[in-house]
């Protein structure tokens, strides 16, 4: 009888052990901050859905550039308003454990459908009378966040999606690349 009380005993507390040495991994429950790359300014938030989803959204800045003999001036910049949603699945959380990496900031990779719009409110340019034009984009993108340090971040983000533009005279459609390199500081 103590036999079988001791083998019970054991199984019990061996299974206790052995649940607990599994871990579980979650993105952060909610990350307020700033990002800045070649195409513009943000300031955004991402707030956890799940274990591994999370929805950011963001307001901001898009940037556009270009250069052309045949232009005046012959080099050219635009800012425009930005509003964007982009649900996003962080995949790969136990790998990176498992490699002893960071996980703090949401830093793995991630699947995710960035939706942007472009309102036609108002430009910021180097141009006289340039044409308010509204911009829809939803892009499926594959990315990588990296934490640098306690509140810096790194975000590189590569898509190929839909984009319809419209404004008073004209709309066009269309498929599209979309790169992105982002620096940010995490408040």
């Amino acid at each position: 009888m103590k036999k079988i009380f001791y083998i019970i005993i054991s199984t019990i507390l061996f299974s206790f052990s052995t649940f607990s040495q599994e871990k579980t991994y979650s993105v952060e429950i909610s990350i307020y901050g700033f990002q800045t790359g070649l195409f513009g300014a943000w300031v955004y938030n991402e707030t956890k859905l799940n274990n591994e989803f999370t929805l950011k959204t963001e307001i901001g800045l898009d940037a556009g550039y270009s250069y052309s003999d045949f232009d005046s001036p012959k080099s050219q910049y635009i800012l425009i308003p930005s509003l964007s949603l982009e649900p996003r699945w962080y995949y790969n959380f136990s790998k990176r454990d498992k490699k002893g990496k960071s996980l703090s900031n949401n830093a793995a990779n991630y699947l995710s459908l960035k939706t942007t719009y472009n309102p036609d409110l108002f430009v910021i340019a180097n141009i006289i009378n340039p044409d308010l034009t509204s911009i829809f984009r939803i892009i499926p993108s594959w990315g990588i966040r990296r934490d640098l340090g306690s509140n810096f971040d790194f975000d590189l983000r590569l898509g190929f999606g839909y984009v319809f533009a419209s404004n008073n005279t004209a709309t066009a459609n269309g498929f599209a690349p979309d790169f992105s390199v982002r620096f940010g500081y995490i408040f």
